[in-house]
């Protein structure tokens, strides 16, 4: 199959940052956020500089001085106040090192990124598909809608105009529980497919989005 749907992965779960002076953040995550328990690791921080400044570059793809460790016992949680009374008892031993050989210790790896390819823009209304490719070759596809406030979830994109009433909006395939999926291609040319049938749907299915002038 050129196109499919799959479930987001690695999107459940949460996030504790490093407290004030300290070095760790605690990381628990799923391959679906429909379904728990997630698995919890630690980050730590052995560069220079203030460790909580550098948390948020790491995310942004800056990964120097930062160390992940799994414990070598899978650590789970079902909610984040079972996560915290798992890793909180933890944290003065993982800052000070006396704990490591219970974990396996990785370089810490961003996150994979896609980058944009290409944007199909909607014939008749104000609506488009965004296609992006991932590292392995992969393509994904994304949909962004000028709907009515508070319709869709908000999309950050540059204003289309000025309306008070409208606002750019996230849509996406769903399967029978009614829970978003992502579309993957592929190649560029499944993926301009898949795009384009998906978004004449979008549209059918609302005729609130705002029709092109």
């Amino acid at each position: 199959m050129a196109y499919w749907h799959e479930a987001p992965q690695d999107t459940g779960g949460w996030t504790f940052l490093p407290g004030e002076g300290g070095r760790v953040a605690a990381i628990f995550r799923g391959t679906d956020v429909r379904k728990a328990p997630f698995q919890g690791h630690f980050l730590r921080y052995e560069g220079t500089g203030e460790a909580q400044a550098s948390f948020f570059s790491a995310w942004r793809k800056n990964s120097e001085g930062w160390f992940e460790l799994w414990p070598l016992n899978p650590m789970l949680a079902t909610s984040s106040q079972e996560a915290k009374q798992l890793f909180q008892p933890l944290l003065p031993q993982i800052e000070n090192g006396s704990l490591d050989a219970q974990f396996e210790r990785r370089p810490y790896q961003p996150p994979v990124t896609p980058h944009l390819v290409k944007e199909i823009e909607h014939a008749t209304h104000v609506a488009m598909a965004r296609i992006v490719q991932y590292p392995d070759g992969h393509y994904s596809v994304g949909y962004l809608v000028y709907a009515p406030n508070g319709q869709y979830l908000p999309a950050s994109t540059p204003s289309l105009s000025s309306d008070r009433d409208y606002e750019w909006g996230i849509t996406y395939e769903t399967d029978d529980d009614h829970d978003p999926l992502l579309t993957l291609a592929d190649d560029l040319g499944s993926a301009e497919e898949i795009a384009e049938i998906e978004l004449n749907r979008f549209v059918a299915a609302d005729g609130t989005i705002k029709q092109r002038p």
